[in-house]
């Protein structure tokens, strides 16, 4: 049987739209430390490591405070941020093909609090 874990992120970067904006480098990076730091909270100590390819699945929330949603594209820096985030932490072994097979992005929903969910499903090969 197929493992299948799901952790809620309680962090979301800001939308695609700001980077294409011309962000600046560092500003860049302080997101990216904040989001790996946000999935090594999410993931604590309890969730080890896959060692086979999986898919990833992402459900951003909008929590109570959030007045708009952003549209689905425009998660992809928070997706992307919170997959290398998962290798960070030692949760994926990689998120080259090999490890990472899909990425599926669900649109918004509304919740208590702002960020991802996410499902990481274990890959049977064969």
């Amino acid at each position: 049987m197929a493992r299948e874990e799901k952790v809620f992120v309680s962090w979301v970067a800001p939308s695609l739209n700001r980077v294409y904006a011309g962000v600046h480098w560092r500003t860049r990076k302080a997101w990216a430390d904040e989001g790996h730091l946000a999935v090594k909270a999410a993931v604590g100590r309890g969730l080890k490591k896959f060692d086979s390819p999986v898919s990833l699945e992402f459900t951003p929330i909008r929590g109570a405070g959030k007045k708009k949603a952003y549209d689905i594209s425009n998660y992809a820096l928070t997706i992307k941020i919170i997959e290398d985030g998962l290798v960070w932490c030692g949760v994926l072994v990689d998120d080259t093909n090999k490890w990472v097979r899909r990425v599926i992005t669900n649109a918004p929903i509304k919740g208590e609090e702002t960020g991802m969910v996410v499902v990481i499903k274990e890959i049977e090969e064969g």
